[in-house]
Parts: C-alpha cells; sequence; structure tokens
C-alpha cells in the first residue's frame, strides 16, 4: 500500500511517498508490516529518492501501515533495497506521479481528484 502527496506549492517540487509491505493484510496484525517515507525529486532527468523520518508522512498515525522505519532505522534494514525497487516501480508507474515527476500536467486518470481528506 503506499499514499503519495504530490507538492504543487513550493519552490522546491518533490512527491511525499509512504510506502508500506508486509504480509499484515491476512490477518490483520499490522506488526508483521514496515513502513517508510520517502521524498522523490526529478533532477536532470534522474529520480531521486531520499529516507525521511517517520514524521514527515501524512500516514504516521494510520495503524494500518505498520511499524514505521526512521532514516536510521533503515539505513541498516535488510529491507531498504526493496522498498527503493517499490518507490523505484511506483513513481515509474504511477501516472499521476510519474507525469508529475517529468514536469508536464498531473495525469489524475483513474483517480478522484480531491484535496486528500475523502
Amino acid at each position: 500500500m503506499y499514499y503519495a502527496l504530490l507538492h504543487l506549492n513550493r519552490a522546491d517540487e518533490f512527491v511525499r511517498l509512504s510506502v508500506s509491505m508486509g504480509n499484515g493484510w491476512h490477518n490483520r496484525n499490522y506488526e508483521d508490516r514496515l513502513a517508510l517515507c520517502m521524498d522523490i525529486k526529478s533532477h536532470s532527468g534522474q529520480t531521486i529518492i531520499s529516507v525521511e523520518d517517520s514524521s514527515a508522512s501524512p500516514q504516521q498515525g494510520f495503524p494500518a501501515f505498520g511499524k514505521w522505519l526512521d532514516r536510521e532505522d533503515a539505513r541498516e534494514h535488510p529491507a531498504l533495497q526493496e522498498f527503493s525497487q517499490l518507490a523505484s516501480f511506483i513513481t515509474q508507474r504511477d501516472p499521476a506521479i510519474s507525469s508529475y515527476l517529468c514536469g508536464k500536467e498531473i495525469n489524475l486518470a483513474g483517480r478522484h481528484h480531491g484535496n486528500g481528506s475523502g
């Protein structure tokens, strides 16, 4: 599961990506899930992913995301590579994120356009 926040009103444009992965959905044991907050930027045609502390994620208080890794925890965690691969996949395959990072009009195909509250 992931949640992406496109920062549209800032000079420094980026996507704040909160990603959750693991097996917790099967038995609602969210302790079996890990979550990580990342910022995604585009610079000179390259995608740059940086790990942020969990406090930066708007989903930090949502229990279904599971156990959050902070920046220091993630640095040594074996799941970091999988989180990075998943973030790369999301940025390439999610039309809203990929169009935003390419500087194009945001492609909202398949989405309900709103203010994130519903």
